[in-house]
């Protein structure tokens, strides 16, 4: 039986009363031995032996096809994509005519992206029994949203841009607040913010 933490959501102006959003409660993280003994019981056909050599060939022939630019679907599990962002000991460039560029040497993989098969969710749906775990209420800011987003511009200014936990840290707030609050922060056209990239290279300028 697994369980469910409620998690505390408010408008981005703080104003009504706060929403509620779900989430599950890791329990206990599976060790790589033990997922082995679990696809390989009696009666499976597949030796330990054989299903670590599978699964060790699978992680090698995901990385070779990520590497070459392949988005890696596996029926019944999910599927994969590399992606990429500006090395750690480089500054985030710009759209801007008269500014450096990044070449390739500047851009590196740093994660991968998982998107999950229907089929894998449906199963998972149709063995999960929840019960009632844990609340989590959300971090307040002490500043109203005028004063955040003042904040985050004289940030941009004196470091030429922003991340959201930049944001997160200069407005005392939590990483998943702001970044939903970023989110609709960047698309009013009065909040002098815009967001440049994607994912882990997202980075948030001056209009």
């Amino acid at each position: 039986m697994a369980k469910y933490i409620k998690q505390e959501f408010k408008s981005i102006n703080n104003e009504g009363e706060a929403s509620a959003y779900y989430r599950m409660e890791t329990s206990r993280r599976v060790t790589m031995a033990e997922f082995i003994k679990e696809i390989s019981i009696p009666g499976h056909g597949i030796s330990e032996a054989t299903a670590m050599q599978v699964l060790n060939q699978a992680a090698t022939s995901l990385a070779r096809l990520m590497a070459h630019g392949c988005a890696v679907t596996i029926d019944g599990i999910g599927t994969f994509k590399a992606t990429i962002g500006v090395c750690k000991d480089k500054e985030q460039d710009a759209f801007v005519a008269d500014k450096p560029q990044r070449n390739a040497q500047s851009i590196e993989v740093n994660g991968v992206h998982y998107h999950a098969d229907k089929a894998l969710v449906k199963a998972v749906r149709c063995q999960c029994t929840l019960e009632r775990g844990t609340q989590s209420r959300i971090k307040h800011s002490p500043y109203t949203l005028e004063e955040r987003i003042g904040r985050a511009i004289a940030f941009i200014e004196e470091h030429g841009y922003m991340r959201t936990r930049d944001y997160a840290n200069l407005n005392e707030l939590s990483l998943s607040t702001a970044t939903v609050e970023l989110r609709k922060v960047r698309k009013e056209e009065s909040s002098g913010i815009k967001a440049i990239g994607r994912g882990s290279s997202l980075i948030y300028v001056k209009k």
